[in-house]
Order: C-alpha cells, then sequence, then structure tokens
C-alpha cells in the first residue's frame, strides 16, 4: 500500500502479484476518482502491460461521468542512459490517424519495422511492404464512410525517412525522429524509454502533418535476434512458366519457378514439385521437367509450393495429357 498526500488530495494505491505474472492493482483519492489495473508482468518484472479502468464520482456517490478503459505499458527503467548503438530493434505499434476536418480516421499497425542504431546518434530504418498495413477505415463524423471496414491485407506506402536520428539520457529515455520525405515532410518523433536489460523499448510517438492528417502512436520495441516468426513474416511469391499445358502421352513439360520473399532476414527459399500421377526429373529446385503416363488421358493439377522455412505458397498448374 502506497499514500500520497499533497495540499488538494490525498492518493491511496494498492497492489499485488502472484506466481503466474498476475498483477493488479488499484488507486483512489479524495476527489472522488477511482482506478483499478489488471494485467502481466514478465518473469524477471521488468516489463508490465496493463488494462485500467476509472471512474469518478460524485458527492452523492453516484457515478459522474462514463468509465475509461486505458491499456499501458511500463518498463523498468535504469538509473542512467543505455546506448543501443550496434543494435537493431523490431517496432510494432498501433496508431490513431485522424483528418483535422472531421473527416474521418484510419487505424494502422505498424509490424516488425527494422531500426538500426549506429554511432554518433545516427540511425537507418529500411521500411518493406507489409511493416504498415491498414488494419480499418473508420466512420467520418458526420457518419460518412464505412466503420471499421478491415483493410488489413492493404499494405501502407513503403516511403524511407530522409534521415533517421536518435539521442538518449538517464532513465533510459530515448528519442528517436525519421525526417520527413517526398509526400509526407513532416516528421515522425517517438518519446520512450529503454528497459534496464538493453533489449526492450516502448514509444509513445507522434506525425502531426501541415493541414492534413494527425497521428498518435503506441509503439514496443525488442531487440532483433534474428528469430523470425510466422506474426512477422509474410508469404513468399511463387510463378511458374509455363502456366499450363497439354501433353501427347509420355511427352514431357519443362517447368521453371519464379520466387521472391520481402521479409528480411529470410532469403533461403526451397521449392518443392507434387503430382499425383506422371513423374518430375526432380521434386526440388526451382527448375524441374515432368512426364506425362504413357497411356491413359486426363487433366492432372501439378503443383509448386515455395517455402521460407517459416511460411509456403503454392502455385497449381493444370496438365492435360493423352488423347481423350
Amino acid at each position: 500500500t502506497i499514500s500520497i498526500s499533497s495540499e488538494t488530495s490525498t492518493i491511496s494505491s494498492t497492489y499485488g502479484a502472484d506466481s503466474t505474472g498476475l498483477l493488479t492493482a488499484s488507486y483512489s483519492d479524495n476527489d472522488g476518482i477511482f482506478a483499478s489495473f489488471s494485467g502481466l508482468a514478465t518473469p524477471n518484472g521488468d516489463m508490465l502491460v496493463l488494462q485500467s479502468f476509472d471512474e469518478r464520482t460524485d458527492a452523492n456517490g453516484g457515478s459522474e461521468r462514463a468509465g475509461e478503459s486505458i491499456f499501458q505499458i511500463g518498463v523498468r527503467r535504469p538509473a542512467g542512459a543505455i546506448n543501443p548503438q550496434g543494435k537493431t530493434f523490431l517496432l510494432q505499434g498501433v496508431a490513431l490517424e485522424r483528418s483535422p476536418n472531421g473527416g474521418g480516421a484510419d487505424l494502422i499497425a505498424m509490424n516488425n519495422f527494422p531500426i538500426a542504431f549506429g554511432s554518433n546518434g545516427v540511425c537507418t530504418e529500411d521500411p518493406q511492404p507489409g511493416h504498415n498495413l491498414f488494419v480499418s477505415d473508420l466512420a467520418a463524423d458526420n457518419g460518412a464512410g464505412g466503420f471499421a471496414e478491415v483493410l488489413i491485407n492493404d499494405d501502407g506506402e513503403v516511403q524511407a525517412a530522409a534521415s533517421c536520428s536518435y539521442a538518449i539520457g538517464d532513465r533510459g529515455f530515448i528519442q528517436i525522429t525519421l525526417a520527413g520525405a517526398g509526400n509526407d515532410p513532416t516528421p515522425f518523433v517517438a518519446n520512450g524509454f529503454i528497459a534496464e536489460t538493453g533489449d526492450r523499448m516502448v514509444f509513445r510517438a507522434q506525425r502531426d502533418e501541415t493541414n492534413d492528417y494527425h497521428q498518435r502512436w503506441l509503439i514496443i520495441a525488442s531487440e532483433d535476434t534474428g528469430f523470425s516468426n510466422s506474426l512477422g513474416n509474410r508469404q513468399p511469391d511463387i510463378s511458374v512458366a509455363p502456366a499450363s499445358a497439354n501433353l501427347a502421352n509420355s511427352a514431357s513439360v519443362n517447368l521453371t519457378a519464379t520466387v521472391s520473399d520481402v521479409a528480411p532476414g529470410l532469403t533461403q527459399l526451397t521449392v518443392e514439385w507434387f503430382g499425383g500421377i506422371g513423374s518430375f526429373s526432380n521434386t526440388v529446385g526451382a527448375n524441374t521437367s515432368w512426364t506425362a503416363p504413357a497411356s491413359g488421358s486426363g487433366t492432372v493439377l501439378l503443383s509448386a509450393r515455395v517455402t521460407d522455412g517459416n511460411q509456403s505458397r503454392v502455385f497449381d498448374i493444370p496438365v492435360t495429357y493423352g488423347t481423350p
């Protein structure tokens, strides 16, 4: 229990935790404000994720206003500064983007956005398709437009900043500034803290375009250790030439797969070939040939699958063979 007194109010706060990492807390003051928190803590207690709810009561004990639900992230900060130089961090975040004239809003997600921290306060960022995703398109203040129209597969604009810089300070403070460029000349400014372990960051960020959209971000960053997960990785792409074929019995067709992958750090792509009948000259590799059965006729669906070790995509090739 923590009590804080001032000339105007007295705040009383309580908290508790158990072995599963569940954390609860509450506070109240003599002005009628009460708030409760619940969430989780990491095993070593250096990071907290909480959801809070608060409300104000009037003099008669009734609710004076609707309750507010707030999402909060906290890190245990060091006493001094931590320099991230030589490390790359992957940023995950969510933002609300609003039109200045009440014309609507968008929810935007930041997905594994990499920033590498160099010397002398200089950083580099490498935006790729899929790092910014439009989550939904919200209605305008006047009711125009759809509400929460899901656009999760719509990649946001890929545009590198003019420059990336950072500054650090005591208690783990860090500020990242991405200078605007091209169609977005205003800077993106993120202020936050580095956890005392040095491998995690939390930020709140903003971008205010002149006479245009305003953005407010909540961002978590973790050090890039080379591990990839399916949430941050996109499917590789594949196409096959020819895309279809018509063969006589025992005839062959040469097949070539073209593959690509925009996911950073996942450059080892493997192509495999599948078919119910006939035979392949080889079943692994970008190039192969398929030979039709010596007798009979029909249509077979051949498949080429590309995988990056985590995600995969399949391309189907219909082949008609033999004489009906």
